[in-house]
Order: C-alpha cells, then sequence, then structure tokens
C-alpha cells in the first residue's frame, strides 16, 4: 500500500503533461491488480486527486477501468470505483 500512496502523494507535485504520462500508466494498472485493496485505493487517490488529472485523460484511460470496477463483486472495489467515476 505505501507504493500507491506514494503515487498519490506524487500527483500534486507533478504537472498535469507529467500526470498523464507517467502516472496514469501506472494508475491503469494498479486499477488491474488482483488484490481489491490495490484496486480500491487507487480509486480512493483518484478521488482525492482528481482536480490535477485532465479530463479527457480521466475519460478514455480511467473511467473504463472504474466503470469495470463499478460491477465488482467485491463491494468495497465497487463503491470507491463508483465515487470516483461521480467525482468526474
Amino acid at each position: 500500500m505505501t507504493c500507491v500512496n506514494s503515487i498519490g502523494a506524487m500527483i500534486p507535485l507533478l504537472s498535469e503533461d507529467n500526470v498523464s504520462k507517467l502516472i496514469i500508466p501506472v494508475i491503469v494498472k494498479m486499477l488491474d491488480d488482483k488484490v481489491a485493496n490495490v484496486q480500491f485505493c487507487t480509486s480512493k487517490i483518484l478521488i482525492r486527486t482528481r482536480q490535477y488529472i485532465n479530463k479527457t485523460v480521466f475519460a478514455e484511460k480511467l473511467a473504463p477501468k472504474l466503470k469495470e470496477q463499478s460491477q465488482a463483486k467485491d463491494k468495497d472495489v465497487a463503491y470507491y470505483a463508483k465515487l470516483a467515476l461521480s467525482y468526474h
């Protein structure tokens, strides 16, 4: 979880372009992680850092993964994915 939280801490410190190029691909991989805690913690990071993520990039790269997760069997994963989607 330290890695997930570190990614979240870096987002406000980077330019929007660097977030899109460097961080978003890592977040996409974290959303695909097999561990539910990694998935919902990543969604929580997206909720906290939404203002630093380009809306187009969010719509193209993150929203499809979050929509998929909003149907997950794990209730926490589904809840935080829906919440992350509602903020964008």
